[in-house]
């Protein structure tokens, strides 16, 4: 079919699961030509985007909370600590801590999605997935997608993370994917409510006692891909240690810029 990425499908187009008024869709990538990313390794990546707005743009703008939620990794004002849609600063200083460059990527995967050039995935497609190594949301928070969605294409072999995990919408996710925490607060919230987590620390904080180091990380010698470790999904069987990582990549000062917010 011309014009048709043969790369990449559309998994889901509609209401947000935690916004209904915001239209999202979810295009997954690395159907035909394998993942390149260095620490996940091949890997079938899921892309968790506004239907009207390109990725950089929210980001910048603040719209991004549609399928970001309140994940500290937001651009936010490094004088109050607030996003973009929150600060009353009179002249904020911005930083955005998350280490996906919305200009690369997912606003390629965007713009092939705009110009018609994904086709919906069919049954035998999602059969297909079924048998793949799964990452849910290699940008945006899998917590915003109806969890029919993913349970329909989950795979034992996964990676999943939401910064959601306080909403009552994301709880149905806790079986397939990570809390997403920044404190060790938080760590000890979210493993209150039954959650396995990933937290991402600055280089002085120590690792917690239920805690291992990413494998995949820098400090932890790179050991592993996300592909061959698997320690990121969920928590399907009440047990399990949480894995933590220092901020990284190309965003990795401005966390430790701004403020910690519990």
């Amino acid at each position: 079919m011309p014009g048709i990425n043969p790369n990449g499908l559309i998994l889901y187009q509609g209401p947000s699961a935690i916004d209904p008024s915001v239209e999202i869709v979810v295009v997954i990538t690395g159907t035909k030509n394998g993942s390149t990313n260095e620490k996940t390794g091949n890997m079938l990546q899921t892309w968790i985007l506004l239907v009207d707005v390109a990725p950089h743009v929210a980001a910048k703008d603040g719209r991004d909370v549609g399928i970001c939620g309140d994940c500290k990794h937001r651009r936010r004002c490094l004088q109050c600590g607030s996003h973009v849609e929150a600060c009353e600063c009179a002249d904020p200083k911005w930083a955005r801590p998350c280490y996906v460059l919305t200009h690369n990527a997912p606003r390629a995967v965007w713009s092939c999605f705009t110009r018609g050039g994904y086709r919906r995935a069919d049954e035998n497609d999602l059969e297909k997935i079924r048998g793949s190594i799964l990452r849910l949301g290699a940008y945006g928070d899998p917590a915003m997608v109806p969890i029919h969605v993913w349970t329909g294409i989950m795979s034992d072999r996964r990676t999943g993370y939401t910064h959601q995990w306080r909403r009552p919408e994301a709880q149905a996710l806790r079986p397939y994917a990570m809390a997403s925490v920044d404190s060790p607060q938080e760590a000890q919230e979210a493993r209150a409510m039954g959650w396995r987590y990933f937290r991402v620390r600055r280089a002085d904080d120590p690792i917690l006692a239920g805690e291992v180091v990413c494998p995949a990380s820098e400090e932890g010698g790179k050991r592993r891909t996300c592909e061959t470790c698997k320690a990121c999904a969920g928590n399907p069987n009440g047990r399990g240690a949480s894995v933590a990582i220092i901020a990284h990549g190309a965003t990795a000062k401005a966390f430790s810029r701004l403020p910690v917010l519990s």
